[in-house]
C-alpha cells in the first residue's frame, strides 16, 4: 500500500499534469513502480506460506492431539546486524491450534 501511495505521488508531484519528466524524476517513477510490484509479489507469496503452514500446524494439532512444540526462532534486525532469538511455543488444544 505505501509503496503503491509513493508512486501515486510521484507522477502527481512530478509531472503537474504535463507528462513531461526529467531523467532524474523518471527514473525515481520507475524505481517506485518496481518497488510496488515486487512488494505485491512478496506480499503474496508471503500469504501462500502463510496459509500453507496454517495448514500443516492442523495436521500436525490432528497428531499431536492435546500436546505442545516450544522452538526458539531466530530473529534479524531490519539492519541484517543483530541477531536474537524469541521462544515460540504452539498448543494443540482440543484440535485448536494456538501460538504464543
Amino acid at each position: 500500500m505505501d509503496a503503491e501511495k509513493e508512486y501515486n505521488k510521484l507522477l502527481t508531484t512530478c509531472n503537474g499534469g504535463t507528462r513531461h519528466y526529467r531523467l532524474d524524476e523518471a527514473d525515481t517513477i520507475y524505481r517506485a513502480y518496481l518497488n510496488m510490484i515486487s512488494y505485491g509479489e512478496e506480499a503474496d507469496i508471503a500469504r501462500n506460506r502463510f496459509i500453507e503452514m496454517e495448514q500443516k500446524l492442523k495436521e500436525i494439532g490432528e497428531i499431536l492431539f492435546e500436546a505442545s512444540i516450544t522452538a526458539e526462532i531466530p530473529v534479524h534486525s531490519s539492519d541484517g546486524n543483530s541477531h536474537s532469538a524469541k521462544t515460540i511455543t504452539v498448543t494443540f488444544n482440543n484440535g485448536q491450534v494456538i501460538v504464543s
